[in-house]
């Protein structure tokens, strides 16, 4: 199963199980271990608990500009990105010390 983790280095904050196809979240099974955190990480889940694909890779291409502006990530698939980055993201300056993990992407 395929999913992505926001965490700070060795501590988990969210974890986002994707759908069978990879282009859902199943939210019946996230797992949210730090609540304030998760809500600075994915600033959506204060306003709701429901969270989408399009949620999900929105802000993960949100903080990829962040850190890197030369390259425009909108059009590139999640799975494509976990590969570059060999599926986790680090030194994100946006939010220091943020790390997204990608699992099952391998």
């Amino acid at each position: 199963m395929k999913k992505i983790i926001f965490k700070v280095p060795d501590k988990p904050i969210i974890e986002i199980p994707m759908g069978v196809d990879g282009g859902t979240v199943d939210n019946e099974k996230v797992v949210v271990f730090d609540e304030t955190m998760a809500k600075i990480a994915i600033p959506k889940l204060a306003s709701s608990c429901e969270l989408t694909f399009g949620d999900v890779s929105k802000i993960i291409k949100y903080y990829l500009l962040k850190r890197n502006d030369e390259v425009d990530y909108k059009n590139i698939p999640l799975s494509e990105i976990s590969k570059e980055f060999n599926y986790i993201i680090r030194d994100i300056e946006c939010r220091k010390n943020l790390e997204i993990e990608f699992v099952g992407y391998e």
